[in-house]
């Protein structure tokens, strides 16, 4: 994380970076806006509804949304075995930069305590537990590149992620909706479901915060 914050310095009213994370895959299949990324994966019925936009206030059309994230059980694509993409998938927002995507509500779960870094934590007081969350990786064109997570404000491991990475920007309200409400998709649900709202705020290119123009600042 400290890593993270020295090379991602960004303007405070960007959206914040945190760190990628081990379970990133890189051949996310291209989805149309609001498809379902879980597909039959264990979790309560989850909508992430957002838009992109720039620092201004612009809206950012034909942003890429690479969204990742554990199931309903704690386990990534990467640890799941199938031959089928696994809670995965890249999106593209809209024309007024808005996007939508089915997915299942995130759950806390433990990092793996296998091999040294078991030994390790075994020799410590602190939680394995990382709090549930949702992966995120933007890219538009004239603007800086966001890798993220977004957290669930009721997590109760919010105050004690193992791996540092929440910042207060980033934690956000899942809602519960009751049975018989409208989708962001449009249908009647016939049962309960999660709903995130989140806009994300890119910072163009040619607003950087470069560590050389710090060093000159502070020299001078």
């Amino acid at each position: 994380m400290l890593v993270d914050c020295i090379n991602h310095r960004l303007s405070g009213g960007a959206t914040p970076t945190t760190v990628t994370g081990p379970f990133h895959v890189h051949d996310s299949p291209n989805l149309a806006d609001g498809a379902d990324i879980a597909k039959g994966a264990p979790g309560e019925l989850c909508y992430i509804v957002g838009s992109v936009r720039s620092l201004g206030g612009e809206s950012v059309a034909g942003a890429t949304l690479d969204i990742w994230q554990a199931d309903g059980e704690g386990f990534y694509d990467a640890q799941h075995g199938g031959n089928e993409p696994w809670m995965r998938g890249i999106f593209k927002s809209g024309d007024n930069g808005a996007f939508v995507v089915q997915t299942v509500l995130p759950v806390p779960y433990s990092i793996p305590m296998d091999g040294s870094v078991g030994e390790l934590m075994g020799r410590t007081d602190i939680s394995p537990m990382r709090p549930s969350h949702i992966h995120f990786l933007i890219d538009a064109p004239g603007h800086h590149q966001v890798i993220t997570h977004l957290f669930k404000k009721s997590c109760p491991y919010i105050e004690t992620d193992v791996v540092y990475g929440v910042k207060a920007p980033l934690i956000a309200e899942f809602r519960l909706l009751p049975a018989g409400s409208t989708t962001p998709t449009g249908q009647i649900a016939n049962q309960p479901f999660w709903l995130l709202e989140y806009d994300f705020v890119l910072q163009p290119m040619a607003e950087a915060i470069s560590v050389g123009s710090l060093a000159k600042s502070a020299a001078a």
